[in-house]
């Protein structure tokens, strides 16, 4: 089994190393790859941090679209049933209400004088004083 990287880090084409080359020429070689790799990964970090927030942000619309889409479905069911239970309505006829008003509907407001009729003098006279 072979292990293959996941990521092979880009090759800078100053950064290979020449025939004669002495300890100190590496030395510096590396220390300058080293600078470079470091500058791109904060570069690559920056933008993998602004994607990632891009991608929360993006996540966060499709929740509240899916969320709107289910809330107008439910809507249009309610509206559905309501448009069916009054067109039902209409077609069935409707009862009209007897003419006796329930007693709870009357109205309780005083009666006229002409229409009492006191039992006793003591009660006319209740209605004046």
């Amino acid at each position: 089994m072979t292990s293959t990287p996941l990521l092979n880090a880009p090759s800078l084409p100053h950064a290979e190393p020449t025939q004669g080359a002495t300890v100190e020429d590496l030395l510096h070689l590396l220390h300058d790859r080293n600078r470079a790799l470091a500058l791109e990964n904060e570069q690559l970090l920056a933008q993998y941090e602004e994607l990632e927030n891009f991608i929360n942000y993006k996540e966060a619309i499709i929740a509240w679209q899916q969320r709107l889409i289910c809330l107008g479905g439910e809507h249009v069911k309610l509206l559905e049933t309501v448009v069916r239970g009054q067109s039902a309505e209409t077609l069935q006829p409707t009862k009209l209400p007897s003419q006796e008003v329930r007693p709870e509907f009357r109205p309780r407001g005083r009666r006229m004088l002409s229409e009492y009729q006191p039992e006793s003098e003591d009660a006319a006279y209740s209605l004046y004083y």
